[in-house]
């Protein structure tokens, strides 16, 4: 009798070891699918990765709904699982976590997918996180985002927040935005940050992005630019007012290389001054054009 109470007791103890054995490798589609809801959040990571290995689209929704989950790995898990399914829940699930994961690495690789996959429906959750975000780095991502895709219905809350944010990386990258956007109207707020930041590197990286794309309304703050105490500065704003081809800013060049006491400064100056004057009065652009 006490030898069958120890096998019995032996097979009690078993009992608890053989379901702690769930591999997820091992399991079928259904059995996945039901580890998302029933398993321990690292099991419910191994059936993710498994689930996303197979290609297992018809689990999309149940994993949709791990976003929710009170284990942040388990929700960037479920995010790029949605990715590896091409599911149609992914883009409203990288809208969620960029907008309400507490875990910063979270939202910034749900901006990565919003950045990969996101249409005009994705603007205004990009213009939320640029205006909300407590992350300087999440908010900087975000402007640039707007950039590359030319989401220019974003263009003002980039000059109230972006170009006010207390970090310069975020104020540069509206700029650079603002800039490629072309909207001549915009200039202002970039023509103000250009010539009255107090950080040198900010003003040389303002200055850089008119550089590629000046337009007619840049021509006078890129002379006051010339000014500038920051070499670098000065010396891109000749080369903004050397592509904007405006030849009546070569006087005023020439002037100006006289007055430095910089010999890099100096030579940027009259090698502008002498493209422009080589141009002729003919190539000035007209008011609010671009090169």
């Amino acid at each position: 009798m006490k030898t069958e109470w120890m096998i019995a007791g032996a097979l009690l103890l078993a009992l608890p070891a053989q379901a702690a054995r769930f591999k997820a490798s091992d399991a079928t589609g259904t059995e996945l699918v039901a580890c998302l809801s029933e398993q321990k959040d690292a099991t419910k990571r191994d059936c993710l990765d498994e689930i996303a290995n197979r290609r297992l689209g018809q689990a999309s929704p149940q994993v949709s709904a791990l976003i929710d989950s009170a284990d942040e790995d388990v929700r960037v898990d479920a995010l790029a699982t949605l990715e590896k399914l091409g599911a149609p829940e992914l883009l409203p699930a990288a809208h969620q976590v960029a907008l309400s994961d507490e875990v910063v690495g979270n939202r910034s690789k749900a901006l990565r997918i919003i950045e990969l996959y996101g249409g005009a429906d994705s603007s205004g959750v990009v213009g939320q996180v640029i205006a909300e975000d407590s992350e300087a780095s999440i908010r900087r991502k975000a402007v640039v985002i707007a950039g590359k895709k030319g989401w220019s219905d974003l263009e003002s809350v980039i000059l109230e927040r972006g170009l006010t944010d207390p970090d310069p990386d975020v104020n540069i990258e509206a700029a650079r935005a603002v800039v490629a956007f072309g909207n001549p109207e915009g200039r202002g707020p970039i023509h103000q940050l250009l010539l009255e930041s107090p950080d040198p590197r900010t003003r040389e990286w303002v200055v850089r992005a008119i550089e590629n794309r000046p337009l007619a309304v840049d021509r006078d703050p890129l002379i006051r630019a010339l000014d500038d105490s920051a070499p670098h500065v000065a010396r891109h704003a000749a080369r903004a007012l050397r592509g904007l081809g405006d030849p009546s800013v070569a006087p005023i060049l020439r002037d100006k290389a006289m007055d430095v006491r910089d010999p890099a400064v100096a030579e940027e100056f009259s090698e502008a001054a002498q493209h422009l004057e080589l141009m002729g009065p003919a190539a000035a652009p007209a008011e609010g054009g671009g090169i």
